[in-house]
């Protein structure tokens, strides 16, 4: 099917007409990217009477426009004709209606890429895991086809500790608890790598330490592809003739049916046995038959490890200690909920995906790791224009902060709080063994809190304890609710914030009051709307993503966590990354939310709307639209994709710019199988569905 198949048909009146339906809407794929007018921004600007210019039709539409926004907000499905009128003859009926959704499983997908964001979980690569380690081209995971791990691998790291989050707050445990919590949501690869990365400890100038093989000196597997169906209990069994004989297919430029990886080859560099072999367990690694040769063979992980998540609490041992489970012990990670670690593994901070995305280095000393994690907690950064005196200043760098330096009023609340980091980890996040730092006393002093510690534990107790948490996390909340941060000043905000706080930090509260509040409605005027008036925002690719996968029901239809995706999957996978993510930059104290359309953003929408027809209209699946049943089909479109209700006063004119539009296909010579996938494509692609807000 060709790209053009909705410019062909029309477009550009039928869009236009879009826009006369729906005044002030962001008009979003149409037929030439040069059509953007400063007007069409997704802005809605304050006028000079400090009233927001909200089209005239918002104050008609009422529930209509808030109930959509809230429910799709939190998701990604279209309200009911009885929700919407519930809330017509009681808007206090919302509140019931928030904590009904709120217990749906498309609720847990939204919330879940909300924490990922929130907590600094995001944008994980494997180099940048590598690095922040000290341990660059040491990890291997397969990268080709049929089995390229990497993506999964990536996945799984940015994904622990949302879902770690999650079970917190579906257990009605409070949200704070993620500062301080030494449980993780695991599955059994990130438990093996956990264990290799506690046993290569790497110091602050670098050294690395195989502890593991310090200690088994005489290490040594073997790769055996002529005796196939080795059991993995006979495998890990000291007794068994087959002990540590993995079997396995020969990888790729490798002949030989036996490699020996024997005590010989050990050495404390990179790679060494113990290295190979985990290696080996993703599917990739050096050596063993031409030096120089990547091999790649099937990994070992299942996709049911991958998705095998569950609860793991970590003890943290000495450093002269065995991190437990071994890493290469598939059989025990398969089936434990506890590992023995000597890495510090506390809160969001403690995270591999954290540390991947704010590496330090030696002229940093960890200071952006202090920063991110007040910005994460707090909503604060360190700018020098606090007032709270340090309890401790005797560790400042001397050749930064320099007392009388403009550097100093920030280093000197800076630098002590850094000290918590620098106790706990190396510059590579590994446990620290240089006694020096430990000694160096930590300190916190922030918005009148004062604290003194040792180590990232007793920073994680501070922090959850800041009277800011609930002001912090209200915040986030309600920026990624309206794409434009709230006033933290606004009596409506503060009213929310403290009851947040009097709740315990019940996370169902916070959702609940927030997003039943004019703050997100805008259903009456409050000091936010007055002052920044709202925002209609493109719909960044997790919004879009988790809702047209609710609204089709077709689970991960952006291919962005599935193992191993479909032709199409990937298709729409490679599209969907042109559309804007949720992010943030170093240092900023609130979310790098993209609100602008872009060229790169419309043909993205309409590329994916298109390739999405093609697998629900007369689809050889069963296929959730037939063009044998237009009419039926149209009517869906509208309420569903478009989640506009029959009662909705633009639900008419919307379906009959679709017929319209099925017409004019059929007329120019179409099928009637492609004019309903190209009626499917415009709907899909219009601005009640690619947009977020009112």
């Amino acid at each position: 099917m060709e790209n053009t198949r909705l410019r062909s048909l029309g477009c550009g009146g039928l869009l236009s007409a879009f826009l006369f339906a729906f005044p002030g809407s962001l008009l979003l794929g149409s037929c030439d990217s040069g059509s953007q007018t400063p007007e069409s921004i997704p802005w809605l600007p304050i006028s000079s009477s400090g009233d927001s210019a909200l089209p005239p039709q918002m104050d008609v539409l009422g529930p209509y426009a808030y109930v959509s926004k809230v429910k799709n907000l939190l998701t990604g499905l279209p309200p009911t004709e009885a929700e919407v009128q519930a809330v017509v003859l009681n808007p206090n009926a919302l509140r019931g209606l928030i904590d009904q959704w709120s217990v749906l499983p498309e609720h847990r997908a939204k919330m879940l890429d909300f924490f990922r964001n929130a907590f600094q979980q995001n944008q994980v690569s494997l180099p940048a895991l590598q690095a922040s380690l000290g341990l660059s081209n040491v990890f291997f995971v397969n990268d080709t086809a049929p089995y390229n791990i990497t993506p999964v691998l990536e996945r799984s790291l940015m994904d622990s500790f949302s879902l770690t989050v999650w079970r917190m707050i579906a257990a009605e445990r409070p949200l704070h608890e993620a500062l301080t919590t030494k449980q993780y949501m695991l599955n059994p690869p990130l438990m093996s790598l956990l264990s290799l990365v506690d046993e290569l400890q790497v110091s602050d100038s670098g050294l690395v330490s195989n502890r593991f093989l310090l200690r088994n000196p005489a290490f040594a597997f073997t790769l055996d592809a002529g005796t196939q169906g080795i059991p993995i209990t006979e495998t890990l069994n000291p007794a068994s003739p087959y002990y540590m004989r993995w079997s396995n297919p020969v990888g790729a430029g490798c002949r030989q049916a036996v490699l020996n990886y024997n005590s010989s080859q050990t050495n404390y560099g990179s790679p060494d046995n113990a290295v190979n072999l985990f290696n080996f367990l993703f599917g990739k690694m050096t050596g063993g038959c031409t030096v120089g040769t990547i091999n790649r063979f099937r990994p070992q992980w299942t996709e049911a490890d991958w998705n095998d998540w569950r609860p793991v609490t970590i003890e943290q041992v000495d450093s002269s200690q065995e991190s437990s489970p071994r890493f290469y012990d598939l059989y025990a990670l398969r089936g434990t909920f506890q590992m023995r670690l000597k890495i510090p593994r506390v809160g969001f901070f403690g995270t591999l995906a954290f540390q991947a995305n704010w590496a330090t280095n030696s002229a940093n000393l960890n200071r952006v790791t202090a920063n991110q994690t007040l910005i994460v907690a707090l909503g604060k950064s360190f700018d020098g224009s606090g007032t709270t005196v340090p309890i401790f200043d005797s560790n400042l760098d001397p050749d930064h902060a320099a007392r009388g330096t403009s550097c100093y009023t920030c280093h000197q609340t800076l630098d002590p709080f850094r000290q918590f980091f620098r106790q706990s980890y190396s510059l590579y996040y590994h446990d620290q063994t240089d006694s020096s730092q430990r000694r160096l006393p930590a300190s916190f002093a922030v918005d009148g809190v004062q604290a003194s510690g040792e180590g990232v534990g007793d920073l994680a107790k501070i922090l959850a304890s800041h009277p800011r948490f609930a002001v912090a996390w209200t915040q986030k909340l309600c920026h990624w609710a309206n794409s434009v941060p709230c006033m933290e000043t606004d009596p409506e905000f503060e009213r929310i914030a403290n009851l947040f706080r009097r709740s315990g930090y019940q996370w169902k509260t916070l959702v609940r009051e927030l997003f039943a509040s004019p703050l997100i409605t805008m259903a009456r005027n409050t000091k936010t709307k007055e002052t920044r008036g709202m925002a209609l925002s493109v719909a960044r690719r997790d919004h879009l993503c988790v809702a047209l996968s609710n609204r089709l029901g077709t689970p991960d239809v952006c291919a962005m966590s599935t193992p191993e995706p479909s032709a199409l999957g990937i298709a729409v996978r490679r599209y969907a990354a042109f559309v804007p993510v949720d992010g943030y930059d170093r240092g900023l104290e609130i979310g790098s939310l993209s609100t602008d359309p872009s060229a790169f953003f419309r043909i993205a929408t309409e590329s994916m709307c298109m390739l999405l027809a093609d697998r629900v209209v007369d689809s050889s699946s069963p296929s959730r639209y037939s063009s044998l049943q237009s009419e039926a089909a149209i009517d869906d479109f509208v309420a569903t994709i478009m989640t506009l209700l029959p009662s909705d006063p633009r639900s008419s004119e919307a379906r009959q710019i679709l017929r319209e539009h099925f017409a004019a296909a059929k007329g120019s010579g179409a099928s009637a199988s492609e004019a309903l996938k190209s009626t499917f494509t415009l709907a899909c692609a219009s601005p009640s569905s690619v947009i977020m807000g009112l």
